[in-house]
């Protein structure tokens, strides 16, 4: 069982410089949480191209999307007005020029960005994210997730460090990236959504700390 333990631990590592006396190693900790949600948002991209033709009436612009949208969105009390305008624009597509227009909702009622994704999967209207507004968690949460993956990167290069015979196992520095964990976040939210076609209230969020450890 050590011996699988210490494996693991050496999986997450990294020798940057070894010496006689001493090593330097990289290792990653990992903290997991579940993190609580109060709003959530739904980013939504109409177009104008050939694929969206209605096979009966041909051709729908952009503004006959949104009226038709925003009229079903309305048998559920939610108003399109409600929605932000992200982006506007054209760009060409197999020698065709698409014109698009990308809106965000963000609500407190997980229902309603089930609905809002129903309606516009059923009139060919691209959901291009379902989300949390709000990417970071707040520093307090932070601190305590970077406490913890610290602590777990501790634990890896101690082991690592018994394993190779060292009695001093030290922490010199920490590489901390914020950003990818966001975007992980971000990314198991919407895969969660597009599976279930509905939301809870919180997901599992995992931070990682890279320590680097003096071995000596």
């Amino acid at each position: 069982m050590r011996t699988y333990v210490v494996l693991v631990a050496l999986f997450s590592a990294c020798f940057l410089s070894a010496q006689e006396d001493f090593s330097v190693v990289q290792v990653m900790g990992f903290c997991a949480h579940f993190r609580e949600y109060d709003k959530f948002n739904i980013d939504i991209v109409f177009g104008e191209n050939k694929d969206k033709c209605d096979p009966a009436i041909g051709f729908i612009s952009i503004e006959d999307q949104k009226i038709h949208f925003a009229e079903s969105l309305a048998l559920k009390n939610i108003s399109f007005e409600d929605f932000g305008l992200n982006l506007t624009g054209s760009f060409a597509k197999n020698d065709d020029f698409t014109r698009i227009e990308a809106y965000n909702y963000i609500t407190q009622d997980t229902t309603e960005i089930a609905y809002i994704a129903k309606v516009a999967e059923e009139q060919f209207i691209e959901v291009s994210n379902v989300g949390n507004p709000q990417q970071l968690d707040d520093f307090t949460t932070q601190d305590k997730a970077a406490i913890c993956a610290i602590e777990d990167a501790t634990q890896r290069a101690q082991l690592i460090a018994d394993h190779l015979g060292y009695k001093n196992c030290d922490l010199v520095s920490v590489d901390d990236d914020t950003t990818s964990r966001n975007y992980t976040a971000s990314y198991i939210i919407l895969q969660a959504f597009r599976r279930k076609k509905s939301l809870t209230s919180g997901y599992p969020s995992a931070y990682s700390i890279i320590g680097n450890y003096k071995m000596y």
